[in-house]
C-alpha cells in the first residue's frame, strides 16, 4: 500500500506516515476511545479516513479500521487494517459534481421539477417550491398527487402506475388552494419518476384574451358598412356579409374562388398586376387605394368600387386585406 516493507514501516514515526492534520485526527480518536470505560474500550472499533504518505512521498487516501489489544485488562497495542480508498473518493467526487450540475440545471429552469419514488416526493427544485408555495422540507414525503387538483388526480395516478411519459394537461393546486392550468411530462429512470410541470396560467389567459379579441373583431367586421375580403393565393379566403351584398354573391360559395372573377374585364389585368406586385413586395408599391369596376353577379353589370388594400399574414402566409365600398 505504501511501498514500505513491514520492517521499514514499523520503524517510521507518525509524522513519516501521515500529515500533521491527519495525526491530530488519529490522536483525537485514540484519546476519545481511551476516555471510555474498559469494557467500552474493548468493544470500540475505530474507523478513520486519512491521507497516508508513501515511500516515494506520494499521498493516498486510506481508510483505517482498528481496535485495541488488551492483556489482563491492560491496553498493550493496536491492531487493524488499512485500504486504499482512492477510487471510492474519486467516485464520490464525481457524484457530488454531478449532483451539483443537476441542482444548478434544475434550479435554472422555470419548470417545476419533482423526483418521486413510489409516488412519494424525494426531491424538487426551487421553481417547484415557488410555483406551489411550499418549502423543500415540507414537500419531501408528500404524495405526487397532492400537488394536483382532486378532480384530475385519477389520470395522474394512472400515468404513474403505467409509467406513462407522454405530455398531458392538468390542473395543479398550490398550498394556498389556488388552482392553475399546467402541462406535465415525466421520465422514468429505474424506480424514480422525474416530473416536469409547467404553469400555463399566462398562456391560457393569453389564449382566452385572444379568442375574446378575435370574437369582438369578427363581430366588428361582420357588421361593418364596408366590405372586407382577404385574398390569398389569388383566391377569396375570407369575406364578410357586406361583400356578399356588394357583389351579389353567396359568401360561402365564393370562398376559394379566384378574385379576378369578380373584377370587370376592363380592370382585370390591372387588378391582377397590383395583387402580384404586392405579394412580391415590389418597389415602387402599387397604390394602396384605387378604383375599379366590380362585377355585380346577379346582372353581370359593372359597378364602380373604391378599395383600400393592406398586406397581412393570414394563417402563416402573405395575403391582402381589402376594404371595399360602393
Amino acid at each position: 500500500l505504501t511501498g514500505y516493507t513491514p520492517e521499514e514501516y514499523s520503524k517510521l514515526s507518525l509524522d513519516k506516515r501521515y500529515g500533521k492534520e491527519d495525526i491530530k485526527i488519529i490522536m483525537h480518536q485514540f484519546n476519545t476511545s481511551m476516555s471510555l470505560s474498559l469494557e467500552e474500550q474493548k468493544k470500540t472499533v475505530i474507523r478513520i479516513e486519512v491521507d497516508a504518505i508513501t515511500k516515494d512521498n506520494k499521498i493516498i487516501p486510506i481508510e483505517m479500521v482498528c481496535r485495541g489489544i488488551f492483556e489482563n485488562n491492560v491496553l498493550i497495542g493496536v491492531q487493524g487494517t488499512s485500504r486504499d480508498i482512492t477510487e471510492r473518493i474519486e467516485v464520490e467526487k464525481k457524484l457530488k459534481e454531478s449532483e451539483l450540475r443537476y441542482k444548478q440545471l434544475s434550479n435554472a429552469t422555470f419548470e417545476a421539477i419533482f423526483i418521486s419514488k413510489d409516488g412519494i416526493c424525494i426531491d424538487l427544485n426551487e421553481a417547484a417550491e415557488e410555483m406551489f408555495g411550499i418549502s423543500y422540507d415540507d414537500a419531501i414525503g408528500k404524495r405526487g398527487i397532492d400537488f394536483i387538483h382532486p378532480d384530475y388526480r385519477d389520470i395522474t395516478v394512472e400515468n404513474i402506475r403505467s409509467k406513462t411519459e407522454t405530455t398531458y394537461e392538468s390542473f395543479g393546486m398550490r398550498m394556498n388552494g389556488e388552482i392553475f392550468p399546467c402541462q406535465i411530462q415525466a421520465r422514468v429512470s429505474g424506480d424514480l419518476r422525474i416530473t416536469a410541470l409547467y404553469d400555463m396560467s399566462i398562456i391560457k389567459e393569453t389564449q382566452r384574451q385572444l379568442i375574446e379579441s378575435e370574437k369582438q373583431y369578427r363581430n366588428l367586421i361582420e357588421t361593418a358598412n364596408e366590405g372586407v375580403v382577404v385574398i390569398q393565393d389569388n383566391n377569396f379566403v375570407y369575406a364578410n356579409k357586406k361583400i356578399g351584398e356588394l357583389f351579389g354573391i353567396d359568401i360561402k360559395t365564393s370562398i376559394d374562388t379566384p378574385f379576378q372573377d369578380y373584377v370587370d374585364e376592363k380592370d382585370r389585368d390591372r387588378a391582377i398586376d397590383y395583387y402580384a406586385r404586392r405579394m412580391k413586395n415590389e418597389k415602387p408599391s402599387p397604390p394602396r387605394q384605387y378604383n375599379f369596376r366590380r362585377v355585380y353577379k346577379p346582372t353581370n353589370c359593372p359597378k364602380w368600387t373604391r378599395m383600400s388594400v393592406d398586406t397581412i399574414v393570414w394563417k402563416g402566409k402573405r395575403a391582402c386585406l381589402c376594404f371595399v365600398s360602393d
